[in-house]
C-alpha cells in the first residue's frame, strides 16, 4: 500500500491488527464486515490472525527473550516449524536470540515477524514508514516479505511512495 502519510493508508493495517486492543482508537459507526476468501468476518474474529509489527503490539511487550516468545508461540499454535527453523527462516543473528526484543537492534522487525509466525498469525501489518526509515530498514523488510510470501502468509506494509520499492 502506497500514499502518502496522509492518505490514510496506514489506517488499515492498524485497523485490522490493533481494532480489538486499542478499540478507543477507532470510530466505526456501523459494524465493519470484512469479506476473506469469500466469507465475511467481522473486525474482532479478524484479528485473531493479524499480528501488528510494532512494539506496541501486546505479543512484544514483555521482557521475555526471542528465542522464548518463539518457543512459546511454536508450543501454542503446534507449529510444525521447530523454533530453530523459525529463526533461520527470518535469518535471526543466533547470539541475538537471547535478547529481549527491544535489545535486538535492526532485526527487531525480523524477530517480531518470527514471534508473530510462531503464533500462529496469518496476517503481518505494518506501521507506515517514511522513505527514510523504508531505506534504513530495507533489507529487514525484504525478508520479512520474501519469508511470508514463501509461506503464503499476508504481509500488508503502508509507506510513502519512493524509489526503494518492496
Amino acid at each position: 500500500m502506497i500514499g502518502e502519510i496522509d492518505s490514510g493508508i496506514w489506517a488499515t493495517s492498524y485497523l485490522l491488527s490493533m481494532y480489538t486492543i486499542r478499540p478507543k482508537d477507532f470510530i466505526l459507526f456501523e459494524n465493519t464486515i470484512l469479506t476473506v476468501n469469500d466469507r465475511e468476518t467481522n473486525l474482532k474474529d479478524f484479528s485473531k490472525y493479524t499480528c501488528y509489527l510494532d512494539e506496541m503490539y501486546p505479543l512484544f511487550s514483555t521482557g521475555t527473550t526471542v528465542e522464548k516468545k518463539i518457543a512459546c508461540g511454536v508450543k501454542k499454535s503446534k507449529s510444525e516449524k521447530t523454533t530453530k527453523e523459525i529463526c533461520e527462516m527470518f535469518e535471526l543473528t543466533p547470539e541475538r536470540l537471547n535478547r529481549p526484543l527491544r535489545a535486538v537492534g535492526n532485526e527487531r522487525y525480523r524477530a517480531m515477524a518470527a514471534i508473530g509466525y510462531a503464533y500462529g498469525k496469518e496476517v503481518f501489518c505494518m506501521p507506515w514508514f517514511s522513505n527514510g526509515r523504508i531505506k534504513y530498514f530495507h533489507m529487514h523488510f525484504k525478508t520479512i516479505q520474501k519469508v511470508l510470501e514463501k509461506e503464503r502468509k499476508v504481509f500488508i506494509f503502508p509507506h510513502a511512495p519512493s524509489e526503494c520499492h518492496m
